[in-house]
């Protein structure tokens, strides 16, 4: 399955998941006491915004009520921090649910004791009630020593998609770690990356860096923070872990990247992503890394080409089948929030490889010979696709012609470990479904 007919069966299979998110009856009746209208932690966009627009229900239904959205996380400021939520949540309910701004007050109720979760709660006050303090929690945010986090992790590349639908409510692992490295003033981090077995070369050190970005972003100290090689894993993990100074590290560093055991696919993608210039600069650049860090690995290109659709079968007596008509286009919208898919047309996939290869050669000085790129067509897809993979010494080449079956599942990992700043074609935004890194 490519990825983007993956995404599609995720965002249908999200769609008929929303955990209280759907419960219009709820707020059926006006509310007369102050109540807990709703409470979550991390979710995606729809998901979010259902439970949203059954809170604003609610208060439509109680016209002189005020609504209240108490947030538990880290102390701090920036993305998974406690106080991050309020202007997503508050826009939504205004801008889009036409809930007066006078009507929502925001509340900050301090640490969640799940450190790496956020707590969201909505609570409705009717005029002439009052709304409780928020209750206090315990933490260990002070004492915590050990590991902190742990999670099979994608060696994404940072493209640029067709338009966003909107941000979720990420976990807060990132902020956590950075409101505890400031609780303790001495206190050491350490990020340790693995390689999967079928990782892309440089993947846990990809992780790594972009895990060091982050905690750049929450004003951490990177003086505090120490980077692991943790070797081969079955699949790749990310790990953060929190230690005393002049403790031993948590894991021994592995030392220099091995070689992959086995081919790993760099990419796939669709001729219109890789159409916008800085896509393409993106992959390429991907791939000239992976070629650099590993000077014996090989990189495939496969580029499947849409065939000509087969006609509908005849029935016994001659008759074609009768196959049902294309579903209507979906009307654009009147102003594209990013222009840059109208502006450029799908890349011409077989021009791109050879331009690849030009520049490889002539300005990288690659040897042509690592640079290989086989054709296939298929009548299953709609559209052109490209396909990278790392290919090490022993192995043999992917079969163009086996189509890549990739399960829900494995999609949903892709881009459960996107960052917020990253969206998905299609049109909707699920890097921030599960986490905030």
């Amino acid at each position: 399955m490519k990825p983007r007919v993956a995404i599609l069966a995720v965002f249908f299979a999200a769609l008929l998941w929303f955990p209280g998110g759907l419960n219009v009856s709820a707020a059926a009746k006006p509310i007369t006491t102050t109540q807990m209208f709703d409470e979550f932690g991390a979710m995606g966009h729809c998901s979010a915004t259902a439970r949203l627009d059954n809170f604003a229900i609610a208060l439509e239904q109680t016209p002189r009520a005020t609504g209240y959205i108490v947030s538990y996380g880290p102390e701090g400021e920036g993305y998974g921090s406690g106080r991050y939520w309020f202007g997503i949540l508050k826009g939504y309910l205004t801008d889009s649910r036409g809930i007066s701004e006078r009507r929502i007050k925001t509340v900050y109720g301090g640490r969640n004791p799940e450190l790496h979760e956020p707590k969201i709660q909505l609570w409705i006050v009717p005029a002439g009630e009052t709304f409780p303090e928020p209750r206090k929690y315990e933490t260990n945010i002070e004492t915590f020593k050990g590991k902190f986090f742990e999670d099979e992790i994608e060696d994404y590349i940072d493209l640029t998609w067709e338009e966003e639908m909107g941000e979720g409510i990420g976990h807060s692992i990132d902020a956590a770690m950075a409101d505890m490295m400031q609780v303790q003033k001495k206190a050491v981090a350490y990020i340790v990356a693995y390689n999967g077995e079928a990782a892309v070369p440089g993947s846990a050190r990809r992780i790594a860096e972009r895990q060091l970005e982050r905690f750049k972003n929450h004003k951490v100290d990177t003086g505090r923070v120490k980077i692991i090689f943790g070797g081969v894993r079955k699949k790749t993990t990310l790990q953060l872990w929190v230690g005393a100074p002049g403790d031993p590290p948590p894991v021994a560093d592995a030392g220099a990247e091995p070689l992959p055991i086995k081919n790993a696919q760099i990419t796939s993608l669709p001729d219109v992503t890789v159409g916008v210039p800085q896509n393409e600069r993106a992959v390429f650049d991907r791939l000239l890394e992976v070629m650099r860090a590993q000077p014996t690995v090989k990189i495939v290109a496969i580029v499947t080409l849409e065939g000509k659709q087969p006609d509908p079968e005849p029935d016994a007596e001659g008759t074609p089948v009768w196959t049902p008509p294309p579903a209507p286009p979906i009307p654009e919208p009147a102003e594209s929030p990013t222009p840059e898919y109208e502006d450029h047309p799908p890349a011409d996939l077989p021009q791109l490889v050879q331009k690849w290869r030009d520049e490889l050669v002539n300005t990288h000085k690659i040897h042509p010979d690592r640079f290989v790129v086989l054709f296939a067509t298929t009548e299953q897809l709609s559209g052109n696709y490209l396909d990278l993979w790392a290919v090490p010494p022993g192995q043999p080449l992917p079969d163009p012609n086996e189509e890549e079956e990739k399960s829900d599942e494995t999609a949903e990992k892709i881009y459960e470990n996107l960052p917020p700043s990253v969206t998905l074609t299609m049109g909707y935004r699920l890097g921030a479904l599960i986490r905030d890194n």
